[in-house]
């Protein structure tokens, strides 16, 4: 091998190494062996409540714990997201994204909930609520999960004041206001949103009214979500 050979080897490297930092070995290796290359290493979650007992922690609508601090390990990439619930206190929920093989910690300090909101919830049983009825068409077909239980069919019945409704990437949040509908509102999350046929913002608000909603979803991984709301009173 030439000097000159041998210097421009030594050019190579060192770019690498400029390049790629202290991970120019793991990199290199999956270049060259990319049987070993793993790009969808599962990531972990770390969420620590204040208050920490008397909680319930949920991840897509799943139960995972109910004390603090607790760590999710094995989660796959992609768009998740974490809810916590805890009595006396407003609900958390936090749409985020996690990429292969990231630790996260997610710190949460919950907001004790007002009389005067209590106080609305009373004065709205008071009224004879039954209930609405709401029929769901999901494309494509994923689980319906409505206040953290999975349901086994598209039609549901609304009864409780508050809550929420997941339907694949899309999660919503609902609250029955004083003149008897529910209002729901979208998460504030990175996703591109359409309420019937028109871009609408993150976090915006609708009624159902007994019209029909079609709300679609595009995450910023580009995977889509079509959700379909049909309503009536019980």
């Amino acid at each position: 091998m030439t000097n000159r050979t041998k210097l421009r080897c030594l050019c190579t490297a060192y770019l690498v190494f400029a390049l790629y930092g202290c991970n120019a070995f793991d990199k290199l290796r999956g270049f060259f062996h990319p049987e070993d290359a793993t790009s969808d290493k599962p990531a972990e979650v770390s969420v620590e409540v204040e208050p920490a007992d008397g909680i319930q922690i949920f991840l897509d609508g799943r139960q995972v714990a109910r004390f603090s601090p607790h760590t999710i390990d094995q989660v796959s990439p992609g768009e998740h997201t974490l809810e916590i619930r805890a009595k006396g206190y407003h609900t958390f929920v936090l749409p985020f994204k996690l990429y292969s093989g990231q630790n996260i910690s997610i710190p949460v300090q919950l907001r004790k909930a007002t009389p005067r909101a209590k106080q609305t919830q009373k004065a709205q049983s008071s009224k004879g609520h039954r209930g609405t009825v709401l029929r769901l068409i999901v494309e494509p077909k994923v689980p319906i999960i409505l206040n953290g239980s999975p349901q086994n069919t598209s039609t549901l019945l609304l009864r409780a004041h508050e809550g929420h409704l997941t339907a694949g990437s899309i999660l919503l949040h609902y609250k029955l206001r004083p003149d008897g509908l529910y209002e729901f509102v979208l998460p504030g999350d990175n996703g591109t949103w359409a309420r019937n046929g028109k871009v609408v913002d993150s976090g915006s608000r609708f009624t159902l009214g007994g019209k029909e909603i079609q709300l679609y979803r595009v995450g910023m991984d580009d995977r889509k979500q079509l959700l379909v709301i049909q309503s009536g009173r019980q």
